[in-house]
């Protein structure tokens, strides 16, 4: 009788850890400086903002970022909520390649 508890025990155990649930990997964030050699018109700040794997081949992605002047040539772009991986940021005629890891805020600096 013992032994067939300790083996029911046993197989409960087995099968509860057999099951593993599902979590969803964190959102991170970027926070990307751009350092220019002249100031924009305030109708020149918008950025657009793909994955790498579709840069190039389809509309760019809807994010909820917000940019903006630190200085006269400096300007700010912070984008938050995004899904982990590698992604291509494109503001004043040039395009970075930058990397969201999950739970963090990652920064930029581009000249």
């Amino acid at each position: 009788m013992r032994f067939s508890l300790v083996m029911l025990a046993l197989m409960v155990t087995l099968a509860g850890g057999a099951c593993k649930q599902d979590t969803l990997a964190p959102t991170g964030g970027l926070k990307i400086t751009y350092t220019l050699n002249q100031a924009l018109p305030s109708t020149s700040l918008a950025f657009s903002l793909a994955t790498e794997a579709l840069y190039g081949k389809g509309p760019s992605l809807t994010t909820n970022g917000t940019i903006q002047a630190i200085s006269a040539t400096q300007y700010q772009i912070v984008i938050d909520d995004l899904n982990p991986g590698n992604y291509v940021i494109s503001f004043n005629a040039s395009n970075n390649t930058v990397q969201v890891t999950g739970g963090k805020q990652r920064e930029y600096n581009f000249r």
